[in-house]
């Protein structure tokens, strides 16, 4: 397919398209089946694509590029390579690095597919392109990719990538930005790594449309609107460099999981509207948003939890249970998660919300015989509505 911004552009099947199938030449056979087995696919995304609006988006992805990454992350590749150690009977030692190759699609945009008759097209559904960079951030240095990111911002702040694309020099241009990153990575490639008209057909989740779309419709809105709102970090720095002096005492956190000193530190951090705690896999993150969420509740606070995959809250979920503290959490898993069983659902808000409303029934039998307790819970009810109605 080209970037001319055309309504629709034809899948080229000339065999499935033009014959019937017992008109095939017995020659032609094998390469009218093939074709066939195509249409077969594209049928399905494309209905898949429309019996999941909410769920699932069709993509075709192009501008794909490779590169090859040690196995081992801590090689360094720019050591200068020694004479392989012999000892005499046996080979000599490999010295050169294992590598694996990956490979990314740097832009897509979003289709759908019709069919007529036989004849399959592809009808681009938003002009509006995507580059995706994501891929990289495990890739590059955090400067490198910070860099990278800005490039990005700069060129949709000027017109972005939205077809037609008559020329394609800006889409080569924004590789070699990329090529130029990579290039102070452990990534291996050549001239030949970017292929500018490799595309493939993707069905995709939605999740990541879902949040980008808010993303952006967030950028739009006056910066007066995010008052109040953590999301106010995007346009001032108030608030944002608090950091208490010292460490706290251990009489002043209310963390139930083991913890070190570092991990400690991140309520230091607390009177930041916004914070970024990152590290690597297997570095007690969980662990230490299980600790945060129990000294907030401490403190009687209320905290939110939420997370794009769904295993990352159950991981917590599961954590927080060990507690067996009453009410302590409610969890609300996404149905359609695979992960999720009946123990689960067990877990989930639902029932906990009715067993607080059963103890709520017993709380009211209570109130019926101390006359004492009504009063209070009737002071608590009479100033709760007096607050609903300010």
């Amino acid at each position: 397919s080209d970037l001319d911004g055309a309504v629709e552009e034809a899948i080229q099947l000339p065999l499935f398209s033009s014959l019937d199938p017992q008109k095939v030449p017995p020659e032609q056979l094998r390469a009218y089946n093939e074709e066939r087995k195509i249409a077969r696919s594209l049928e399905q995304l494309g209905a898949d694509s429309r019996n999941y609006t909410f769920t699932k988006q069709l993509a075709l992805r192009f501008g794909y590029f490779k590169i090859s990454l040690p196995l081992n992350p801590t090689v360094d590749l720019e050591k200068e390579e020694s004479e392989p150690e012999v000892v005499e009977g046996e080979l000599p030692l490999e010295t050169t690095p294992l590598m694996k190759e990956l490979e990314f699609p740097l832009f897509s945009v979003q289709v759908d597919i019709i069919r007529h008759k036989s004849q399959f097209s592809l009808i681009v559904t938003d002009p509006a392109v995507e580059v995706h960079i994501n891929e990289l951030q495990d890739v590059l240095s955090p400067v490198t990719y910070q860099n990278l990111t800005k490039t990005l911002g700069e060129y949709e702040a000027k017109s972005g990538f939205n077809l037609p694309i008559s020329d394609t020099t800006e889409l080569l241009g924004f590789w070699d930005h990329v090529r130029g990153a990579l290039a102070l990575s452990k990534a291996q490639f050549d001239s030949d790594s970017f292929q500018l008209d490799r595309s493939k057909l993707v069905l995709s989740a939605r999740s990541n449309f879902f949040l980008s779309d808010d993303l952006r419709k967030l950028t739009l809105l006056d910066p007066a609107e995010l008052e109040g709102t953590a999301l106010t970090a995007w346009t001032t720095s108030e608030d944002m460099n608090v950091a208490e002096d010292g460490e706290p005492h251990e009489s002043e956190i209310f963390f139930p999981f083991p913890y070190d000193r570092y991990q400690a530190r991140i309520l230091s951090l607390l009177g930041n509207r916004a914070s970024v705690i990152q590290g690597p896999p297997g570095t007690g993150k969980s662990q230490s948003i299980c600790n945060l969420i129990c000294h907030l509740a401490a403190q009687g606070k209320t905290v939110l939890f939420v997370s794009q995959k769904p295993q990352a809250l159950k991981v917590v979920k599961d954590r927080l249970k060990t507690l067996d503290i009453p009410n302590l959490f409610g969890y609300i898993p996404s149905t359609a998660a695979g992960i999720i069983n009946e123990q689960d659902e067990a877990d989930g808000a639902g029932p906990a919300l009715a067993r607080v409303g059963a103890s709520a029934h017993v709380a009211n039998d209570r109130q019926k015989k101390d006359p004492d307790t009504a009063g209070i819970v009737a002071q608590k009810q009479q100033a709760r509505a007096t607050l609903q109605a300010d």
